[in-house]
């Protein structure tokens, strides 16, 4: 995948200059605090995205005068966690679970496969 450039980013396009969806494009202002937060609705579940970044001085107009320079763009690229409404599975969420924090993966399987009045093993 191409990384657009600074202003492709800024007019919601992606590398081709084709525009981006309605979901696909968000602008945010920071506020007195200099911070801004970014949420992304309606993504599929186990499915790995790249955000791309871009960020201008506030001005009076809509014409980005002051963007980051190509170079400076910022890219995310994550996976979205499985969603434990749809097809709940234990043993799929523990496999992700189990490349985050492997001992409590191994726990939570001890304590879902343990038989009624058993207690899980020690660790």
């Amino acid at each position: 995948m191409k990384t657009p450039y600074s202003a492709q980013i800024f007019r919601g396009t992606d590398a081709g200059n084709s525009l981006l969806g309605a979901y696909k494009r968000q602008q945010a202002n920071a506020t007195g605090t200099q911070e801004v937060s970014v949420f992304f609705d309606d993504l599929h579940e186990g499915t790995t995205y790249t955000a791309f970044f871009t960020a201008s001085a506030a001005l009076p107009y809509r014409t980005p005068v002051n963007l980051y320079e190509d170079f400076q763009v910022v890219n995310l690229t994550f996976t979205t966690p499985p969603n434990p409404n749809l097809n709940f599975n234990e043993v799929s969420i523990l496999e992700s679970v189990k490349q985050i924090n492997p001992g409590l993966a191994s726990a939570l399987m001890d304590v879902i496969t343990q038989k009624d009045n058993q207690q899980p093993s020690k660790r």
